[in-house]
């Protein structure tokens, strides 16, 4: 399959979502695992340790320069911090039920989530193969939830919702927010983009922090916790749940919030999505690999999960391949016709319209439209 070089931005990419899925995913995926079921972590706690030491590493990577202020300002950064956050609490309880390859299959709902999201509020009308991905994804999706066998399948299908919910949600908004999109027109500054990322990531840690203490304020002048897991005092001082969020932070998470924002913006929030139908893989292999040092077991995981597994990527694949042959045949350079604006929503909203209607008055037809 030939890839046009006018599209190596594109290709590129492609490699940034298979690199963040395949490695990082699937590496985090059965760490989560690990911690929930070996160490018996905190997942709040985990994920609050995990986000600030990530962000210390981006700050460090990024260094000074503009679009600080601009990104800690922003709504969508407040925004994706707070999906982020829900994400990262319900994919812990996940995997708390399930084994780490079930789970990554469960939330692959997100495909579906993600096509209907990208097609009703972007306009983004998918193709037939799309189309045809996505129903042999939910298939195959629809298949690992009948053949769960815990006690509490009805908890585990609302989790694996939200969390695959939470998961096309950070992505799309990955893809709009204004100062990431704004870093990437600035190619003399190379760390824009990770600066950046950096703050988003602080807002989250800090933002985190205080919300946890105040839970854990507010259940011990009652004593006892509202929910089970929700923090206590004693939490904090739990090391396994610091330092494994710690560890977490600088080299899963850091790596996997650069390429997925870098991603996202590329090749766009729904086709990310369908790239992570490939956790499947990764996660496998990972959990497979680690088993004798992680000692989690696989016993549960059955043949016809990996059917599913295998049908969830086939669907992932068809969708990939499509959407590769698509942007060879229609080289369109929507980069050069957009301008971003990091802050006035007005006139965000004014040019969004004039374009609408300037692309309806040329029927499509984009080079015309420029110059009028």
């Amino acid at each position: 399959m030939s890839i046009n070089i006018n599209n190596k931005q594109q290709l590129v990419g492609w490699i940034q979502a298979f690199v963040a899925v395949l490695v990082f995913l699937g590496i985090n995926t059965v760490t989560g695992r690990y911690g929930a079921h070996i160490l018996q972590i905190n997942p709040i706690i985990t994920t609050c340790a995990a986000f600030a030491s990530c962000s210390f590493v981006l700050l460090l990577i990024g260094g000074k320069g503009p679009l600080a202020k601009e990104t800690i300002r922003s709504v969508d950064t407040w925004v994706y911090g707070t999906i982020l956050m829900l994400s990262y609490v319900f994919g812990f309880i996940l995997f708390s039920y399930v084994t780490s390859t079930e789970g990554t299959m469960l939330q692959k709902i997100s495909v579906f989530l993600g096509v209907i999201g990208s097609w009703f509020f972007l306009g983004r009308k998918p193709s037939k193969s799309q189309i045809i991905g996505t129903l042999i994804i939910t298939i195959g999706v629809l298949i690992v939830c009948a053949g769960l066998e815990t006690k509490n399948n009805g908890a585990v299908y609302v989790i694996a919702f939200l969390y695959g919910l939470m998961q096309v949600a950070r992505i799309f908004t990955a893809e709009l927010h204004r100062p990431h999109n704004q870093a990437v027109k600035q190619k003399n500054d190379p760390k824009a983009k990770a600066r950046v990322v950096s703050f988003v990531m602080f807002n989250i840690s800090f933002i985190f922090l205080i919300t946890t203490l105040l839970l854990a304020f507010a259940q011990e002048q009652k004593g006892t916790p509202f929910i089970e897991g929700l923090p206590m005092y004693k939490d904090f001082i739990h090391y396994p749940s610091i330092f494994l969020g710690l560890a977490m932070g600088v080299l899963l998470i850091a790596p996997s919030r650069l390429l997925e924002f870098s991603s996202s913006n590329i090749i766009k929030a729904e086709n990310f999505t369908v790239v992570t139908s490939f956790s499947f893989i990764s996660t496998l292999f990972w959990e497979w690999s680690t088993e004798p040092i992680t000692g989690l077991s696989m016993k549960t995981v059955s043949g016809l999960d990996i059917f599913a597994g295998f049908l969830i990527t086939g669907g992932a694949l068809l969708i990939a391949i499509s959407k590769v042959k698509d942007a060879n045949k229609n080289n369109e350079k929507w980069q050069d016709y957009i301008k971003y604006e990091s802050q006035n929503i007005a006139e965000v909203e004014d040019s969004k319209e004039i374009i609408e209607n300037t692309l309806e008055f040329c029927k499509n037809d984009i080079e015309k439209a420029s110059k009028i």
